[in-house]
């Protein structure tokens, strides 16, 4: 019959044998097929008269073989096989056919006791023919309802006994071994696997607010035929000056046809460096960033306990922080920190601050701040050395605000409560100040006609490789799954005897979204290359570099806000920074 091949064929696979010619497993399936046909002979025998053997049954029938078959051959786990063949056959539904089914079901319990007897002593098919084994079961329960070897099956408590142990010791051999590769794996990758108590911090982040193009004026934009023109009739640049800012605008990533904005003076017909139009500046960013956020999420200024700006190339006095205080009004007991001279990678810096202060402050339920900008107007170069004229290519203007808690729940006095959408889950920090190269790769400095500006060795993609090195290793134990841990530190046992390089652990094994700071399009190409990110991991980063530039420490933000309506509950986020000292920083945040 059909149905009997169908059970040998599926039962095959399971033997774990390259042909059926092996006497052993021809007597279990033989033994599948004569259950078949006892099963059957008895359906036409009984008063139900002539059906056809339920499919379900037929299914118990399969599985019940094909479990049989694999672990007798294999003779372990003899208990838990038995268990579950019980429960498979106990699964037959007593819906249909009726009577008949009622009837399997009550005989279930006998069948799977038999069928523990035989998984206990598989011997028993070498001395009696199958045909013979099944029939005398089948008669047996069919006379007396009772499993008819059950009182031969004993309960073999040193063969427990004996299991667990084994169990109990090669757990514990794994958990060692796991041990071991969390803590030796630091010492091959060359970092310490300590954590900072910080590290674990509470942080909690509500929101994010942007200065975005829609509030940048038409007269601010430029684009890279301007930008070049403008060189020469404002700035006074020679052609050959004008020429190589234009090259490397056009190659740097930027939109070069749409307008990039920049501050208004600099835009101006007539630019003056000044410390009132620089300051202007700042208070553009700072008034309209707390003004959104006051109004968006029903905060007053004196509901903010904690405030922190960072602005790396303008430190006025009064500080940025107390421009924001006297304009809004806040209280006189506010926490407040100015952040500057930290460079592209200072909002992280910013961040760490935030959370310390928070997590200090006495109130049950604080509010933090933090304000991420670059002020341009004071520091843009005006003067004529290339190596110089560089930044004047690539920053854009930009500024970004962010609102943070200590708790996933912020109470608002004037509003409803408000949940958060992101926790910190890492803040990871490096600084390489104690080498004069890294230390002196980004200077800012008068020229020798007295023009100030912002110097950038050639030596920054080094630095900033050997920087990034650093910080992703000591993220890299924190992060990656034990899984990823051992294969990147088996390829790196390998490479180390081959003389190859390993390249990047798999950080997307831990990570889903990642927020590359857009410090030019050769910045994203060689963080994509070195850690083979897919394209679309970093096609944020490069929409944000082309419609915004090099935004300085809020580029990450604005990463982050494009990339928010597509991460989902759960996921993390990689917030990745670099800048002047020479510091690169990392954040993770997890979706709430």
């Amino acid at each position: 019959m059909q149905v009997v091949n169908d059970i040998v064929k599926t039962a095959a696979p399971y033997l774990r044998v390259d042909t059926l010619t092996n006497p052993f497993c021809e007597k279990v399936i033989t033994a599948g097929v004569n259950a078949y046909d006892v099963a059957r002979e008895y359906i036409s025998t009984s008063p139900l008269g002539s059906v056809q053997v339920p499919t379900t049954l037929i299914g118990a029938y399969n599985q019940t073989i094909s479990t049989a078959g694999n672990f007798i051959e294999n003779n372990i786990y003899v208990k838990d096989v038995a268990k579950n063949v019980a429960t498979s056959l106990k699964s037959i539904p007593t819906s249909s056919p009726n009577e008949f089914c009622k009837w399997a079901t009550g005989h279930t319990t006998a069948a799977s006791d038999n069928l523990q007897y035989l998984i206990k002593k598989p011997q028993v098919l070498l001395g009696v023919s199958p045909t013979a084994f099944f029939t005398k079961t089948h008669t047996d329960l069919m006379l007396t309802h009772k499993p008819t070897l059950t009182s031969s099956v004993e309960f073999d408590w040193l063969h427990l006994l004996h299991l667990i142990t084994v169990y109990a010791i090669v757990i514990g051999v794994i958990f060692k071994v796991l041990n071991l590769i969390h803590s030796g794996l630091g010492v091959v990758l060359g970092k310490s696997t300590t954590k900072g108590s910080k590290s674990s911090a509470p942080l909690y982040l509500f929101g994010i607010e942007t200065f975005d193009r829609s509030e940048m004026k038409p007269e601010w934009g430029i684009t890279a035929e301007s930008w070049y023109q403008k060189h020469i009739d404002c700035f006074h640049q020679s052609e050959e000056n004008a020429q190589f800012v234009k090259r490397v605008y056009q190659n740097s990533g930027l939109a070069t046809d749409e307008f990039t904005h920049l501050a208004p003076e600099i835009t101006s017909s007539s630019p003056q460096q000044t410390i009132s139009s620089s300051r202007e500046e700042s208070f553009m960013y700072i008034e309209n960033l707390l003004s959104k956020i006051f109004t968006r999420y029903n905060i007053k200024p004196t509901d903010v306990d904690v405030l922190v700006i960072n602005c790396s190339l303008f430190n006025p006095t009064p500080s940025h922080c107390s421009m924001a205080i006297n304009h809004f009004k806040m209280r006189n007991d506010v926490i407040s920190y100015a952040i500057h001279g930290m460079g592209c990678s200072a909002s992280a810096i910013a961040i760490n601050a935030c959370r310390d202060a928070l997590l200090c402050h006495p109130k049950k339920n604080p509010i933090g701040i933090v304000i991420s900008f670059e002020n341009l107007t004071m520091n843009f170069y005006y003067g004529k050395e290339r190596g110089m004229l560089v930044p004047n290519a690539l920053f854009r203007l930009g500024a970004a605000a962010m609102l943070f808690g200590r708790e996933p729940t912020m109470l608002v006095p004037r509003g409803p409560t408000l949940n958060a959408t992101y926790k910190l889950d890492h803040l990871v920090r490096t600084h390489l100040g104690s080498s004069d190269e890294a230390y002196r790769c980004i200077w800012q400095e008068e020229d020798k006609d007295g023009a100030k500006g912002v110097r950038l060795s050639k030596d920054v993609p080094k630095i900033a490789g050997k920087a990034l090195t650093i910080n992703v290793t000591k993220l890299a134990h924190l992060i990656l799954p034990y899984h990823e841990l051992i294969r990147f530190g088996i390829k790196m046992a390998i490479c180390k005897l081959t003389g190859q390089k390993p390249g990047a652990p798999n950080f997307l094994t831990a990570v889903d979204h990642v927020c590359i700071h857009a410090g030019g399009r050769g910045v994203i190409d060689a963080i994509e290359k070195d850690f083979n990110f897919p394209e679309h991991i970093t096609k944020p980063s490069r929409e944000i570099l082309y419609y915004y530039g090099n935004q300085s420490s809020a580029s990450i933000w604005y990463i982050f806000k494009h990339i928010h309506p597509t991460v989902t509950r759960g996921q993390k986020v990689w917030q990745m920074t670099f800048g002047s000292g020479f510091k690169a920083n990392s954040l993770v945040w997890k979706r709430l």
